[in-house]
């Protein structure tokens, strides 16, 4: 048998698939973070069913999951729909990846979680993150990738301050390929974001860098299927725009 730890995240059904996307990535984010799942005892040469969403017509459903192998031989994951009156637990008659040509994340990452740190000055250009924007090889051939979706992407930044005064500083977000919704984990602490539009600039952080001195920011995050990517973290000076959580910010 092999025993594997199982992580998941879940979102619809329902029509709007930003909304779905954004549900999945929510609740991933906080049971990967956390390190929370169930165990799964998977006897040899067997089959066992770890997930089932149920999918009406005209409807979106997501699914973010994570299996990690603990002890025991390789363990095969598939993907499958079929009709709800099925039976989920026979056997699958084709597993066969969905082809199509239209530029979209597809296929399997050779890693899917990234580690960055850096450190910004608050004198310097500003510092800029991408999300969603990895040059990430496929190992299926012919795969057409963007958006790096279901990729992990935690950072630690840490701001420092030369002058003799505080500096106020603040983390915005900044779509650059079309209307996207967002989910941080910021120091520990949720961090949501509506749809924003292309092209737009919300803040998602405060800070203040006490002269002489610095922050340490770390933040975990993913492209949210639904969503058009990329999207970019900034890190720059506090422009007096409204704060994340008062009114007229996306950001709750």
């Amino acid at each position: 048998p092999s025993i594997v730890q199982f992580i998941s995240g879940d979102g619809g059904p329902s029509p709007n698939e930003m909304e779905v996307g954004h549900a999945a990535t929510r609740r991933f984010l906080v049971n990967v973070v956390q390190n929370q799942g169930r165990l799964l005892t998977i006897p040899g040469n067997s089959t066992i069913n770890v997930a089932a969403q149920l999918l009406p017509a005209r409807s979106v459903v997501c699914n973010l999951l994570q299996l990690r192998v603990l002890s025991g031989g390789n363990v095969h994951l598939t993907l499958f729909a079929q009709d709800a009156a099925d039976n989920p637990d026979a056997v699958v008659a084709a597993s066969e990846l969905l082809q199509g040509t239209h530029l979209h994340a597809r296929g399997i990452y050779p890693i899917a979680e990234f580690h960055f740190a850096t450190q910004w000055s608050v004198d310097q250009e500003y510092l800029e993150l991408p999300i969603g924007q990895l040059p990430l090889p496929n190992h299926l051939v012919g795969q057409a990738l963007a958006g790096d979706y279901g990729v992990l992407q935690s950072f630690v930044v840490t701001l420092e301050n030369p002058l003799s005064t505080p500096a106020a500083v603040a983390l915005y977000e900044n779509p650059r390929g079309g209307r996207a919704t967002a989910t941080y984990l910021i120091d520990g602490v949720l961090v949501q974001s509506h749809q924003v539009p292309p092209y737009s600039r919300y803040k998602v952080r405060q800070y203040v860098v006490p002269a002489r001195g610095f922050v340490r920011v770390t933040i975990v995050t993913m492209p949210e299927a639904g969503s058009s990517l990329p999207l970019k973290l900034i890190f720059a000076p506090d422009d007096g725009s409204v704060a994340p959580g008062a009114p007229g910010s996306p950001v709750y």
